[in-house]
């Protein structure tokens, strides 16, 4: 096979890839998760149902790239914007992109995340991978810190494991309404500084 016509075969597939999430994404908007069923998303698509399985294992995969992608854009963005600064600034500042990115359309945001908690899929777990790859990034930024004598000694994944609970705390209290975009943000700081015994030194 030519490359110009590999090329444009891999274009094709990740064009119906789109378009099917795109249209999984309409039909969850409009309905909820009920409504998204693989017959419904390849009707919306303009598809035959068996285009859906060769892109996604079954519904919960669908589901499970429409939040993968949803982050994965919102981090792209808060990496290539990091501002300089110290370590809670930072993992703030790359939490703050997300929540923004969840505020872009709250309810669909809690739909994403309602079924993507205890999702049970045939097909691999994107997400997992993703999860994988942030703590990576988060665990080195910890370990620059205490290099630079910024943070006491710490274990860098439980430290990731800790802002990974402020952060889902604060979001869930956010789409709940229980907090302001600025409230969440604000415990989000707290709670970090003070789990990294920040408070003490006055930083």
């Amino acid at each position: 096979m030519s490359a110009i016509r590999k090329g444009r075969r891999e274009a094709q597939k990740d064009e119906t890839r789109t378009l099917l999430l795109a249209a999984a994404r309409e039909l969850v908007s409009e309905g909820g998760y009920a409504a998204m069923s693989t017959r419904a998303v390849a009707e919306r698509a303009g598809v035959a149902v068996g285009t859906v399985f060769l892109h996604f294992a079954d519904k919960g995969s669908l589901i499970e790239a429409l939040l993968h992608d949803h982050i994965e854009a919102a981090l792209g963005a808060a990496l290539a914007s990091l501002p300089p600064g110290d370590l809670v600034a930072q993992l703030v500042h790359v939490a703050t992109r997300l929540f923004e990115a969840y505020d872009t359309n709250p309810a669909l945001a809690r739909v994403y995340l309602r079924e993507n908690l205890f999702l049970e899929s045939a097909g691999p777990r994107p997400l997992s991978a993703q999860l994988r790859r942030f703590e990576e990034w988060a665990a080195a930024r910890c370990a620059d810190a205490v290099a630079r004598g910024e943070i006491e000694p710490v274990e860098p994944r439980l430290a990731f494991a800790a802002f990974f609970s402020f952060y889902l705390s604060a979001l869930v209290g956010g789409l709940r309404g229980e907090l302001s975009a600025v409230g969440r943000v604000s415990l989000l700081e707290a709670l970090l500084r003070r789990h990294f015994n920040l408070e003490a030194k006055g930083r």
